[in-house]
């Protein structure tokens, strides 16, 4: 079911992305692009690792989801606050005054971010993807329209900023609704820290991934301009999204999986292995694929301006060849309850990944993908 779900939400966001791709200057593009490693950045803390604690646990109490559920609302008004009040920070780091309205009303979406995070988790573990999948192919939908309208009414980049917030508020009350749990209120004494301390460890080790990841686009946005920065940002994305497109549910779907199989090593190696196998067996040729024919893929999907984005298709393949693979530790990790583990190697390969990046950037976008 998740996967068909994908498939569709993968149709989805190409359509978007070709429409938009012609609808929309590379330039405006690239504004929108500025804005997304602060807002994807304050993203990494609006579930602090909490869902994943909710999924993992094998025993767990409605006072202890509640206090979860309070813990990212809390957050959530902070991350409100604190991504408005950075908006001049952004227009003054990339030149570009219009990015303070921008970022501030993509701030107002975090409002949002933390009143159903513990309602998704209880979804995913109690393996109702069904109606996982019907919410997020409904609001991606409802999504994509909206963004079309509003380009066609010559809203310009701000077309892709309702096309996000439409997505991310039909999400919410749809997950809020269908979930049928409702907190109650705040207490001590329920056993609440342990969770805390998990999705703490989580939480550092994403923003470690995130920062070392989009170190690119800040910094490309930064020495190159917007231009430069979109044709990276969509070369990134249409490589990358149909690997995501199946390892984002998969995630989903086998951590919870694991977590119940947690206590049966032998079924637990198994379910591992083979979908593994599957997953490179998936992956692996469709990458290979699209690297050989980048110009194609450029040109067709995203028109001829788009061209200049076609040697950077290339040469993120490398990396996209491994990723869905490597993605899979983290599934172990987190099932057996090891986040400590996941914490520290973000360390090694955040230096990594940040001291490539600064070695391609005198060769421009290009050079920062290979």
């Amino acid at each position: 079911i998740t996967l068909a779900a994908q498939a569709g939400l993968f149709v989805i966001g190409m359509t978007s992305t070709v429409v938009l791709a012609r609808l929309l200057t590379p330039a405006e593009h690239g504004l929108f692009e500025m804005v997304l490693p602060l807002i994807g950045f304050m993203t990494l803390f609006k579930d602090l690792g909490l869902s994943h604690a909710t999924i993992q646990r094998k025993d767990i109490t409605h006072e202890q989801i509640t206090n979860l559920f309070w813990i990212n609302i809390a957050v959530s008004f902070v991350l409100m606050a604190a991504t408005a009040a950075c908006a001049p920070l952004v227009a003054a780091f990339y030149g570009e005054p219009r990015l303070t309205a921008v970022t501030q009303v993509i701030a107002a979406g975090f409002l949002f971010g933390g009143i159903t995070v513990q309602q998704s988790a209880l979804l995913r573990r109690t393996m109702r993807f069904h109606v996982i999948a019907a919410i997020d192919v409904s609001a991606a939908i409802f999504g994509l329209a909206a963004g079309i309208v509003t380009a066609y009414m010559g809203l310009s980049y701000w077309a892709l900023v309702i096309r996000m917030l439409s997505i991310m508020i039909l999400t919410e009350i749809a997950v809020w609704i269908a979930s049928g749990w409702r907190p109650g209120w705040f207490r001590r004494g329920v056993g609440s820290f342990s969770m805390l301390v998990f999705g703490a460890h989580i939480t550092m080790s994403n923003l470690l991934n995130y920062a070392s990841m989009h170190s690119a686009s800040l910094l490309i946005g930064r020495y190159c301009g917007a231009s430069p920065l979109a044709f990276y940002g969509k070369a990134r994305m249409l490589l990358l999204q149909p690997v995501q497109q199946i390892n984002m549910p998969l995630s989903t779907v086998v951590i919870a999986s694991l977590s119940r199989l947690h206590d049966q090593p032998s079924r637990y190696r198994d379910f591992y292995l083979r979908l593994t196998g599957k997953i490179a067996l998936v992956s692996m040729p469709l990458v290979a694929f699209l690297m050989a024919t980048a110009d194609w893929v450029v040109e067709i999907t995203l028109g001829g301006q788009w061209l200049h984005a076609a040697p950077i298709f290339f040469n993120l393949g490398a990396a996209a060849l491994v990723i869905p693979i490597m993605n899979t530790s983290g599934w172990l990790l987190i099932s057996q309850g090891r986040t400590r583990l996941i914490f520290r190697w973000g360390f090694a390969d955040a230096a990594l990944t940040v001291a490539s990046i600064a070695a391609g950037l005198p060769w421009g976008a290009s050079g920062v993908a290979a």
